[in-house]
């Protein structure tokens, strides 16, 4: 038996809050003073099958002014709140999922963050 992939429902609802997040960190709509959107890149969101959870994978340009652990924190403990309001604004949904950002330490997340950087660098 193989196991069953995200609905299209939870595919539209993922790409939906990643567009939106992802936009709102680089224009500074969700900010907290030490933490630069622009060092930060949404690679993937996974969500619930019923749509009231939300994964946020981010991979986040080293800067050593701040750590990594840090950054991750201020994400869940205070742009989270921020995401979700942003988000319920925007999904036309029954319910606005919670959002928890993860660190996404696969390679492929770190090669998506190299090849943005690559690309704001040319």
């Amino acid at each position: 038996m193989h196991a069953k992939g995200p609905s299209h429902r939870q595919m539209m609802v993922a790409r939906t809050i990643q567009e939106l997040i992802s936009i709102a960190l680089l224009k500074g709509d969700l900010a907290h003073p030490g933490i630069r959107g622009d060092f930060i890149s949404i690679t993937d969101v996974k969500v619930s099958p019923d749509l009231h959870n939300a994964t946020v994978l981010v991979a986040i340009r080293n800067d050593a002014s701040v750590s990594i652990i840090d950054y991750m924190k201020v994400l869940n403990k205070n742009l989270s709140y921020e995401a979700r309001n942003l988000v319920a604004k925007n999904l036309r949904t029954k319910y606005t999922p919670n959002i928890q950002f993860t660190l996404d330490k696969s390679p492929d997340g770190l090669q998506k963050l190299n090849e943005v950087f690559s690309k704001i660098t040319e």
